[in-house]
C-alpha cells in the first residue's frame, strides 16, 4: 500500500520530471517490466496509471524513442520510495530538489 509521503513525492517528481522536458512511461517491475501506460507528458495521465503496485519504475524519454533514464520506485519505504535512480547529474539534481523541497514544506 502506498503512504501519503509517497504519494507527495511521487507526484512532485513526476511534475518536476515534466516540467524538465521529460516524457515519462511508467514498467511495472512485478510483471517482467512491461510497459503499464505508454509514453506520456501529461502529469495528471502519468499519476493515474500509478500507485497499485509494490514496485514501479519511472522510464524518461526526451526526443525521439530511446529511453535516457530510469527512476525505481519502491512502496512501502516512506520517504525512501526512490530506491534507484539512473546516475546523470541531472536526473540527480531533480530528485534532490524533490526531496529538499517536500522536506522544507510545512
Amino acid at each position: 500500500m502506498t503512504t501519503e509521503i509517497e504519494r507527495r513525492i511521487v507526484t512532485a517528481l513526476v511534475n518536476a520530471l515534466i516540467g524538465a522536458g521529460y516524457r515519462l512511461c511508467v514498467s511495472d517491475l512485478e510483471e517482467e517490466e512491461r510497459n503499464l501506460i505508454p509514453i506520456l507528458s501529461d502529469a495528471k495521465a502519468v499519476l493515474n496509471g500509478m500507485f497499485d503496485r509494490d514496485e514501479e519504475c519511472l522510464i524518461l524519454f526526451r526526443e525521439g524513442s530511446d529511453p535516457v533514464a530510469g527512476i525505481r520506485l519502491v512502496y512501502g519505504n516512506g520517504s525512501d520510495v526512490v530506491s534507484d535512480l539512473t546516475d546523470m547529474p541531472e536526473i540527480v539534481a531533480i530528485v534532490d530538489q524533490v526531496m529538499e523541497d517536500l522536506e522544507a514544506a510545512p
